[in-house]
């Protein structure tokens, strides 16, 4: 609930604390942010990033 507003809306809406809907969403960003981690050292080779290039987009003049 919280992308898209403010802690402080989504407390007010839901009737909870404000530092409890703060514990949460942090809590929440913590997990998706080990979860993110986890999917870059998926797609790292050798430590590097690998990137692929979209040649019909290239193609059509978007960069």
């Amino acid at each position: 609930m919280c992308n898209g507003s403010t802690i402080q809306e989504v407390s007010r809406k839901e009737k909870v604390p404000y530092t409890t809907v703060e514990r949460i969403f942090y809590s929440i960003t913590k997990e998706k942010e080990m979860e993110h981690l986890e999917h870059l050292d998926s797609v790292l080779v050798n430590n590097e990033l690998v990137l692929s290039l979209d040649e019909v987009a290239v193609r059509m003049g978007h960069r």
